[in-house]
Parts: structure tokens; sequence; C-alpha cells
């Protein structure tokens, strides 16, 4: 409690205010002014903006407010660690009714404040470990939180090998500073050595140097010389942190954190805080991992899921693309494409999509893909070609269905015979040098689904300057369904080739990210105008 008259002077403290702001005794705190009170600390509000002298309860009550009250946050100059308290200020009146004095009656809640503070650095910690997949960026942005929220130095180090490797840090500006992350940062920590990261990863224990004493300043001397000790002097940094990274009783890294001088030194309670974040760093760069051995491994699955290599085909301008749903860890898709050249005037195309995902449809399309294409090469009749299928998945897996769309592609002179079957699958879309844009196909059920499947064919023609292309039902715009998305993508163009035709459909989903909740597998065919006969057709 303190209490302050018009000209600004304290006329009593006691002593618990005076500890407060640094003061031995209330009556070493009423002999000085408020002002050379105040002057020791830097005042801020909880923003950490400056707390304006004019602005103290006291003084408003001075100025005619009836009752004051307000969080004053008191720390020493170039500190970042404040004190917080919560100060009521009332009037205090004459017999005539005129404010002449106000006294001030001050609570302490640093800790709830800082409690608080620390569920908001957990946050903003947990946030920047997500920000990114890659561990260096994520590891990067955690460092920046740290400082300056809990301290002006912060470094990562992870086990590589026999050492530990710095791979992040985040450290005050200035040249000083620069010359000493520079000095230690490229350096590689044995694990055997007695440096501090290195005790913690043995240990697995956290440790505090709450200050570092000149015996430890003058053994970094001895081993990296005097003039890396007079470094660390004039950077004064006098507190360290150092917790493990672990996973479960496996350590994996060190967490590191530092204060320089006029901060104040860290506490049991900066080390549990900085233990919460190193629990969920350790779980992030676990789950960073495994995510990114199951994208490898999903990769590898994928690629020998689709054609590595096209057939040339004479007369005919061939595009295709795949594009797997994004942002979900050791994702296979179920749609699957190829083309096969069965003479110099007839090819096979199929598109298709296996229902579910992960492993066991990757095996599923393996087993589709091996069947059409020994089946094609035998009999290529549309009959023939589902019945097969429709057996295989049956035998193998009767609760796996699959959609296809199969075309037989035969040049006639200067224009192509198209055949198409559809089992449950999107018709394919026809679009005509002239703009004219038709689908064509009936379906028939999946194969898979029933003991026999009976394709109804329908015939088009491809003429100079015309496109077919065949997709999957991935390939949507604002939820429509695809064929409704392909009007939009197609209509209003013209193009030249099938690449082209193919790369505006994809930008399209490149607009609409939201909208893309499956995989698409696309195949183009175009007829060039410049198109002549083949001398077999002649």
């Amino acid at each position: 409690m303190t209490v302050q008259d018009r000209s600004d002077q304290l006329i009593y403290a006691n002593d618990e205010a005076a500890a407060l702001v640094g003061f031995g005794s209330g009556e070493e705190m009423t002999s000085a002014s408020i002002t050379e009170a105040v002057a020791k600390f830097e005042m801020i509000d909880r923003s950490g903006q400056p707390f304006p002298f004019d602005r103290l309860p006291g003084s408003r009550v001075l100025a005619g407010e009836p009752f004051v009250e307000e969080l004053v946050g008191y720390r020493r100059m170039g500190s970042r660690q404040a004190r917080w308290s919560r100060v009521h200020a009332s009037p205090i009146k004459n017999d005539a009714g005129e404010v002449v004095m106000a006294i001030n009656f001050s609570l302490d809640i640093t800790e709830q404040v800082r409690r608080e503070e620390g569920r908001r650095i957990l946050v903003n910690a947990f946030e920047a470990l997500g920000s990114s997949l890659d561990v260096g960026e994520s590891l990067k942005a955690l460092a920046e939180v740290i400082v300056p929220q809990v301290g002006g130095w912060c470094a990562v180090h992870l086990v590589d090998g026999a050492n530990l490797a710095l791979v992040a840090a985040v450290y005050p500006e200035g040249d000083e500073a620069e010359t000493f992350v520079e000095v230690t940062g490229h350096q590689l920590l044995p694990l055997d050595s007695d440096r501090l990261q290195a005790r913690v990863v043995a240990t697995g224990q956290a440790e505090l140097i709450a200050n570092i004493p000149p015996a430890m300043l003058a053994e970094a001397g001895v081993r990296e010389g005097t003039e890396f000790a007079e470094l660390l002097r004039r950077l004064k940094m006098h507190s360290v942190v150092c917790v493990p990274l672990r996973i479960r009783h496996r350590v994996i890294g060190t967490l590191t954190v530092a204060r320089s001088l006029p901060d104040v030194e860290f506490d049991t309670s900066d080390v549990e805080l900085l233990m919460t974040v190193a629990d969920r760093a350790a779980t992030t760069l676990e789950n960073a991992k495994l995510y990114q051995q199951q994208h490898e491994i999903a990769e590898t699955l994928q690629s020998g899921l689709i054609p590595k290599v096209l057939p040339d085909l004479p007369h005919l301008d061939l595009a295709t693309r795949y594009r797997p749903l994004e942002g979900q860890a050791g994702h296979v898709g179920g749609d699957f494409y190829d083309v096969v050249a069965l003479s110099p005037t007839l090819c096979a195309v199929f598109v298709g999509d296996i229902a579910g995902k992960g492993i066991s449809a990757a095996a599923a399309v393996g087993l589709a893909r091996h069947t059409l294409l020994s089946t094609v090469l035998l009999n290529h009749e549309p009959a023939v070609v589902f019945t097969s299928l429709n057996d295989a998945l049956r035998r193998e897996d009767p609760e796996r269905m699959c959609t296809l769309a199969y075309l037989l592609v035969e040049e006639v002179g200067t224009r192509f015979r198209v055949r198409v079957a559809l089992a449950g699958h999107p018709p394919p879309a026809f679009l005509r040098a002239d703009g004219e844009l038709a689908f064509v196909g009936r379906p028939c059920p999946p194969a898979g689904v029933l003991p026999s499947i009976e394709p109804l064919e329908e015939q088009s023609w491809l003429s100079p300057g015309d496109t077919v292309v065949v997709y999957t039902d991935g390939f949507n715009l604002g939820n429509e369904v695809p064929s409704e998305s392909v009007i939009k993508a197609l209509r209003e163009h013209r193009f030249e080739t099938a690449e082209s035709t193919l790369d505006h459909m994809m930008s399209l989903l490149r607009a609409h990210p939201a909208s893309v909740v499956d995989d698409v597998a696309m195949v183009a065919l175009h007829v060039p105008s410049s198109a002549q006969p083949s001398s077999y057709s002649k």
C-alpha cells in the first residue's frame, strides 16, 4: 500500500510496496519522489507498450476520477521479464470535499499473469510447430516464438550419428551475437563430450544454470580461447536452460534457451514451460518423420500404378495427367490409366477408379491394370475385357469395385472411330473443332459388384481438330458433378494440343483446391488439324 499527495510525493509506503519496486523499506521509498521511484523501472501495459505515468491509478484519482483500477507491469530497464500488479486507487478528501491524497493498493499477480503468458506461448509454439512439414522450417518458427517471449537466445540441436547438429537458431541482433553463433553453430557437438547439450542427451534430464558462474566462463575460455570467453562476457549471457527433445525413452535432440542481462534468471517454472514445448516439438518431429516415410512409400507405390512410358501413336496427339489427393500422409489413390498400341492404326485407352484408398487399393489397382493389359493384348473386345476384369476383382476381393472407361480408337482415313464402353464411369468428353462438346457412352454397373456385366457400347468419331478427354470423377469444380465441371473447362476454349487441354483442366483444379476431394486421372487424345491418313489406311 502507498499513499501519495497532490505533489506526487509518497507520504506512506509499507515494506511490501517498497520491495515490489526495489527499495529496502517503506521509509526508504517515501524519501524518494514517485518519479524517482519509477525511474528504476519501465512500466508497461498488458500488450507490452509503455504505461504513461499520468495514466497510473493514483495520478488519475488526484486528477478527479473517483476510483481507478489498472493492471501495471514493472520491469528493469532493458529486461523482458516483468512483475505484474493489479493497482486500485481511491481518493482521500478533506472536509471541503477536495481530493488531497490518493491511496493505492497493489496486488502482485505476477504468477497468474505468467501462467496466462505460458498458455499463450504454448499456443503460439504449437502453431509454429504445425506451420510446416519441413523439420527445419517448423523448428525455426518455434525458435522465433521462444525469442523474445521466453529468452533472448534459442538453439535446437538434433542427434546426427555420434554428434549433435544445430538445425535452428534465433538470437539478438548485433555483430557480436552473430559472431558467437557462427563460432558455435557450425560445430558438431560430440555426444561423448561434457558439453551442456551432450549431457542432456545422455541423461535425458533438463539442466538449469540459473546464473552462469565465472568458473564456467573461464572453462569456455580454456576450451574455445580467451577471445571467445571475452565475447561471452560482452554478450552478458547469464542464465541457460537446456531441455531434451524426447520420444518415449529416446532423446532425439535438445532445446536450449538463454537470457542475457538485464533479464531475470530462469526458474523452475520456465523449465516446466520449456519441457512442455520440447515434448510437443519431439512429437512433431516424430510425426514429420513418419509422414515422410509414409509419403515415400506412397509415392513408390503410386509410381508403379501408372505407366512410365506411353506409346507413340501415329497421327494422334496423346497427353495424360495424374493428380493425387494432396495433404494426406501415405495417401495412395485408386485412380489409374493406360494406353496400349494394338496395331499401327488401333489403340486401347482405359481410365479407371478402384474404390478405397491405401495399400489395399494399390494392390487392387495393380490387379486391375495387369488384368486389363493382359486381356486387351489377347482380345480387345469390350465384352471380353469387362468380363475378365469383373471376374478378377470378384475372385480376389468381392467387396472391391472398379469403374472403368474403355475406348478403342481406330484410324480410318483422316478420321478416328472411337468405341466407348463404360462401367459405372463418367462418359468421356468429345470436343469438336467447331467448339461443340458432347459426352458419349452409357455406363453399365461397375466391375466387381455383380456376377457378370455386359458393356453398353457406343461409337463416335474424331476428325482433324477434335479432342477426346477421359477422366475420373475426382475432376470437379465447386463440388459440381464431373460432367458439369468438364463443360465449364472445355466449352469456351479451343485447344490446339492434348497437352494444352489437360494443362487448362489442371489449372482449374488448382484454382479450386477446396473442391478437390479425390485423385484425378485424365487422358486426352487430339487429332491435329494437319492429320494425314496412314499408309495402312490407304
